[in-house]
């Protein structure tokens, strides 16, 4: 297991639901609870981009290196090519 390497990107995307809160809303007031679902509605993507994060990692199952990375950057080149 020492030996073992690895070269992963990973994405954290968040999952910004408010659904059942729009839906307790609406029972005690339908206007701040249809107001809370379009406004969910509108912003979840953005909010969900703007929250995202990127991190490469890199070295050993033992000593694993994580660092942020953007998300738009390339992916960082194998060390050790494979080969067919």
């Amino acid at each position: 297991m020492a030996a073992e390497t690895q070269n992963l990107r990973v994405v954290v995307v968040p999952n910004i639901n408010a659904g059942a809160a729009s839906l307790a809303y609406a029972l005690i007031n339908p206007v701040i609870g249809l107001g809370t679902f379009l406004a969910q509605y509108i912003a979840r993507e953005p909010l969900a981009r703007a929250f995202t994060h990127v991190y490469d990692i890199t070295g050993t199952w033992l000593t694993p290196i994580v660092t942020e990375a953007s998300l738009n950057a390339p992916k960082p080149a194998d060390a050790t090519p494979a080969t067919p």
